[in-house]
């Protein structure tokens, strides 16, 4: 059996210890910066854990628990969304 990896993987080193600094992803192992790096993370959990995610699971995902941050991640991407603040879900984009 496999473990998935959580946490946002950086593209340079593929370390999963990115963390968010001044709008932007910081690898502190090979000092890459990433701006969008988190909507590979987000696609990766809806194809692997589930089609929807709340923001409580994302922080969870992203190692990130701060809710306001993964609140306005999450609105500025054009995915669908359903319900309202407690109970918003995130869904993939219609392509």
């Amino acid at each position: 059996m496999t473990e998935i990896l959580t946490g946002i993987q950086c593209p340079v080193c593929s370390t999963y210890r990115m963390y968010r600094l001044n709008r932007g992803w910081m690898c502190p192992t090979c000092s890459n910066l990433s701006k969008k790096v988190h909507v590979q993370a987000l696609n990766d959990y809806f194809l692997l854990i589930h089609p929807s995610i709340s923001n409580r699971q994302c922080q969870e995902f992203f190692h990130f628990p701060n809710q306001k941050m993964i609140s306005k991640l999450l609105s500025t991407m054009e995915l669908a969304r359903t319900g309202s603040h407690k109970n918003r879900l995130y869904f993939p984009p219609l392509t």
